[in-house]
């Protein structure tokens, strides 16, 4: 008799620290748990079973994931203190935030004008109501409101890729250059300001530089000398369906001469005529064709 007594002693023994285990607070996408595990989430208890991830979310429905459990105590989700956010359950100091062009806030010596955004404790604040040098920022504050932190933008290197702002571009990066009908060779040739000609991209070029010639029609001189590739890093240069054009647009006013011949007047001699890209033959006498043998060079 005495013994049976003891085995239901020891039994309860063993089983009262599961009993009174506290559950995790559940918060979605960064909870995570094993099988067996209890949470809290939304006054209910679950129990994990056939691992579910931290986007599986606790509810009666998810039967799968999730079984009911009793809780052992409050399932409320904690409330942290100003500064603070909730990590797993638990308390913590954020992260602190370095790639923000925010103003750190120093107590006593910040004064702000308004609209200007101030980091402080890793939380970003925008002035209002003209906060003086020791108007601490806070979410309840009539002089603050939270807005996100500003960040500093990358700088694109010219192979594309983009490095923190302040940091180097790759020196052993693949540097691509664009050219652009309507560039400029004042610009430094990359994507969102390209050269005009590509005897700049050129002589810009280091050896594995990649030139791309953004499409359309470049009626500029383009003069391909001085390239500096090697056999084992030559340079590139990307048409793009780009077309290269040595015509003149003639822009004075035509006038008809007689019948279906027009005229109009040059400042230069011109060797060919093209009408929407089609050469055709200038008016003349004796007439003369291409394709009757009339006309020879």
């Amino acid at each position: 008799m005495n013994t049976n007594v003891l085995n239901v002693a020891v039994a309860l023994l063993a089983v009262s620290p599961q009993l009174m285990a506290q559950e995790i607070v559940w918060i979605p996408g960064a909870t995570s748990v094993q099988n067996g595990d209890v949470v809290a989430y939304e006054g209910s208890c679950y129990q994990a079973q056939n691992s579910p991830g931290k986007w599986e979310t606790p509810s009666p429905q998810s039967t799968w994931f999730w079984a009911p459990a009793t809780c052992s105590g409050d399932t409320s989700t904690p409330t942290c203190p100003e500064g603070q956010v909730l990590d797993n359950g638990q308390c913590e100091d954020p992260p602190p935030i370095t790639d923000t062009t925010a103003t750190p806030w120093v107590a006593g010596e910040t004064n702000p004008s308004n609209g200007d955004i101030v980091l402080y404790q890793s939380q970003c604040y925008q002035a209002q109501n003209s906060p003086g040098a020791w108007e601490t920022p806070s979410s309840s504050s009539w002089f603050w409101a939270d807005v996100s932190c500003p960040n500093e933008e990358p700088i694109i290197c010219n192979d594309g890729t983009q490095v923190p702002s302040g940091a180097q571009c790759p020196t052993d990066s693949i540097a691509q250059i664009y050219v652009s009908p309507v560039g400029s060779d004042s610009n430094d040739g990359s994507l969102s300001a390209p050269l005009l000609t590509l005897k700049k991209a050129i002589a810009n070029a280091s050896p594995g530089s990649v030139i791309e010639l953004m499409s359309g029609r470049y009626r500029t001189a383009q003069i391909v000398d001085k390239a500096s590739g090697t056999p084992e890093k030559p340079i590139t240069i990307q048409g793009n369906s780009a077309t290269f054009d040595g015509t003149l647009s003639i822009t004075t006013l035509w006038e008809r001469h007689s019948g279906d011949i027009y005229k109009t007047q040059l400042d230069q001699d011109i060797w060919q005529l093209f009408i929407d890209n089609e050469v055709v033959m200038p008016a003349r006498w004796p007439n003369a064709q291409w394709n009757d043998g009339s006309l020879w060079i």
